[in-house]
């Protein structure tokens, strides 16, 4: 379930984040997905959070992770995680 600023909510299954050349992860607002410096908390894009991932992180696996020519392997490990926990 997600609460947006004007009161509404709405069931959302999949969110795809993507941003230009600034990291902001504040509009992640759960704790439990986050380290103290407000980074988010992942192993290989999983975070410890149930049914959050994240893709193109720097370093997420690799240096090329936050490539667009190197993000296909991390995506493909999320893609292939994704389809296993739906299961």
């Amino acid at each position: 379930m997600v609460r947006f600023a004007d009161a509404t909510s709405a069931d959302i299954r999949t969110v795809i984040w993507a941003v230009g050349y600034r990291d902001d992860t504040s509009w992640l607002d759960i704790a439990e997905a986050k380290g103290p410096d407000g980074a988010f908390l992942h192993d290989a894009g999983i975070s410890p959070v149930k049914g959050i991932y994240f893709v193109g992180r720097p370093w997420q696996r690799n240096r090329a992770s936050a490539l667009i020519m190197g993000a296909g392997s991390d995506a493909e490990l999320i893609v292939q995680r994704l389809l296993s926990d739906s299961e």
